[in-house]
C-alpha cells in the first residue's frame, strides 16, 4: 500500500515521516525488551507460587503499560503535553507540524469538494 501511495503522490517519504517511523521502531524495541525482561525475571521469582502465571500476566500488563507510556512520552513530547492537559493541568501542547503528505492530501480533498 505504501508503494502505491508513494507512486500516486499521496505519500511523500520526507524526513518527518522517516523520523516518525524510527520512533515507532524504537518504541517497539523498548516494549519488546521490557516484556522479555519482565517475563524472564517473574518466571524465576514466582515459580514456587500457585498462581505464578496469573501474577506474571498482571506484571506484564502493568509493566508494559508503564514502559509504553514512558517510551511514548519520551519520543513524542507533544503527546505528553496533551495528556497532561487532559488530566486537568493547563499545559498548552506545542503545535504539531504537518508533513508535506498531509498538505497534499488536504489540498486534493479541498479541490474535490470545492467543485
Amino acid at each position: 500500500m505504501l508503494f502505491f501511495a508513494a507512486r500516486r503522490g499521496f505519500l511523500v517519504l520526507d524526513r518527518a515521516w522517516r523520523m516518525s517511523l524510527a520512533k515507532f521502531l524504537l518504541t517497539g524495541i523498548i516494549l519488546a525488551a521490557s516484556f522479555w525482561l519482565i517475563a524472564r525475571l517473574s518466571g524465576s521469582a514466582f515459580a514456587s507460587m500457585h498462581f505464578h502465571d496469573g501474577l506474571t500476566l498482571v506484571l506484564l500488563a502493568v509493566g508494559g503499560t508503564i514502559v509504553h507510556a514512558l517510551a511514548i512520552s519520551s519520543c513524542w513530547p507533544q503527546l505528553a503535553c496533551l495528556a497532561r492537559a487532559r488530566l486537568g493541568k493547563q499545559v498548552l501542547a506545542p503545535r504539531v507540524q504537518r508533513t508535506s503528505a498531509h498538505l497534499l492530501i488536504l489540498r486534493d480533498w479541498r479541490a474535490k469538494h470545492a467543485a
